[in-house]
């Protein structure tokens, strides 16, 4: 997943807004760091793989 303002969202299924429940939580996180979240299936995790700063 890409963090992105929502003006900068597109159709692209692997971009997610920083202002979404999801894109807020992520905010903070390190590489390393694993965040539990619910979806309709369940529970899910996600891992941070990488954080890169774009202008």
């Amino acid at each position: 997943m890409q963090l992105v303002w929502p003006e900068d969202v597109t159709s692209n299924p692997a971009q997610l807004s920083v202002l979404s429940g999801l894109g807020a939580a992520l905010v903070g996180l390190r590489v390393g760091d694993h965040m539990p979240y619910f979806v309709a299936e369940g529970m899910d995790v996600l891992r941070i793989e990488s954080v890169n700063q774009t202008e």
